[in-house]
């Protein structure tokens, strides 16, 4: 809810982005790269931590259904 109360949804840096259906999702896109993943994250955090003073740390899952990898932010 952080993620998307900050307007989170749909922020992308490369081949990694925010889902815009579930903002706590990074999605990385065929192509991506390992930095846009980690430069997504933090982006991310620094956004939420602007507007709402709360830390949202990364939780590491990865899905590679379709050949797309997920990561959830908490």
């Amino acid at each position: 809810r952080l993620i998307d109360a900050a307007g989170g949804k749909g922020v992308r840096v490369g081949g990694a982005v925010v889902s815009s259906k579930h903002a706590n999702f990074i999605v990385a896109e065929p192509g991506a790269a390992a930095a846009d993943v980690v430069a997504l994250i933090r982006q991310i955090q620094a956004l939420v931590e602007r507007t709402s003073h709360m830390h949202a740390r990364a939780r590491e899952r990865f899905d590679a259904a379709g050949g797309a990898g997920v990561l959830g932010l908490a």
